[in-house]
């Protein structure tokens, strides 16, 4: 066997052992937020939430949130279908899914920000409506981020509903 037929069966098995070992979540991820992203449906980001601490791309003891809202900054970037999401911060109305994960939503006193889901990106707003429009997502779901500097919210509120 020459060293490029060995390197090459090297590299295939490595491959088939990566893609036995795959976690389904990882395939199913993508289409899941971005189903809410379209804010079709109320948001239910507890999942991503969830999914990121899953991964360790986000330590949910870290919340950096204000406001009753929860955010954090990822460890490293998840990749959302060519989205680079930097940081997530999300909401919850429902007083019962609030004391269901306390470590995932922060609730204060006052009005509620309704329930969201925050995929903050470092792409400018024009790639970022692009990247919108290519995932059937609003362009008025694009704005400078509030949260940011520099970066841009991609938001589904339902009370945009």
């Amino acid at each position: 066997m020459t060293m490029i037929a060995r390197i090459s069966l090297g590299a295939a098995l490595a491959a088939i052992a990566v893609a036995a070992n795959a976690d389904p979540l990882d395939d199913l991820a993508p289409d899941h937020v971005i189903a809410q992203m379209q804010c079709a449906i109320k948001p239910y980001p507890v999942t991503f939430a969830a999914y990121l601490a899953k991964r360790s791309l986000i330590v949910l003891k870290d919340n950096i949130g204000a406001d009753s809202t929860s955010c954090w900054k990822l460890n490293g970037t998840y990749d959302l279908s060519g989205l680079p999401v930097s940081r997530l911060c999300v909401s919850e109305d429902d007083p019962f899914m609030v004391a269901l994960y306390p470590d995932i939503f922060y609730r204060g006193p006052g009005t509620s920000p309704g329930t969201q889901l925050i995929l903050i990106t470092s792409l400018n707003e024009e790639d970022a409506k692009a990247w919108a429009a290519a995932n059937n997502i609003a362009s008025s779901a694009v704005t400078p981020s509030i949260y940011v500097e520099g970066q841009v919210d991609i938001t589904c509120n339902d009370f945009d509903k």
